[in-house]
């Protein structure tokens, strides 16, 4: 019924030996009444399997296309880590670029700028306890005259963010 995924791997510093549980996700779009279930439904199933798989309790950082911002009414992704003690790296980085660059770019050239704070789709969420969130950057190619480069690989601006776990 629309449903999205979301898929995980456990990654392994190869120096300090210490390990990081890494979720991909991307749910469903839309603003209906039945998107916005469908994509809650798709958020408590992800944090209930992902609580299934952690086993070790290890750090966990959710990454992905969420299609779901602040400014988006209900929130339900907020509301869903926020109940699993998870919080947004763009509200928790100490050093912002690009903040009012939407992430979501629609292939068009002209970037879309966001005039509510935090208007991003893509998210990066963390346990605010466990991790300190350095920077968060939107790292579109641009060119001088603040236009996409071409040719424009995805309709989502990469986000970058800087994190030191443990």
């Amino acid at each position: 019924k629309g449903c999205r995924y979301a898929v995980w791997a456990e990654l392994v510093d190869k120096s300090t030996k210490r390990s990081v549980l890494f979720v991909n996700v991307h749910t469903v779009s839309g603003a209906s009444k039945g998107a916005i279930a469908n994509r809650l439904a798709e958020m408590n199933t992800l944090m209930a399997n992902i609580k299934q798989t952690n086993t070790k309790k290890l750090p966990v950082v959710f990454a992905g296309d969420f299609n779901s911002h602040r400014n988006f009414s209900p929130d339900v992704v907020r509301s869903v880590m926020k109940q699993n003690k998870l919080y947004d790296s763009f509200d928790l980085a100490r050093s912002l670029t690009r903040q009012h660059h939407n992430s979501f770019n629609a292939f068009t050239m002209a970037p879309r700028i966001g005039v509510k704070w935090g208007d991003h789709l893509d998210h990066v969420w963390v346990n605010p306890w466990t991790t300190r969130v350095d920077r968060w950057q939107n790292i579109a190619l641009l060119r001088p005259n603040g236009r996409h480069t071409l040719p424009i690989p995805s309709d989502h601006d990469p986000i970058m963010v800087d994190l030191r776990i443990g």
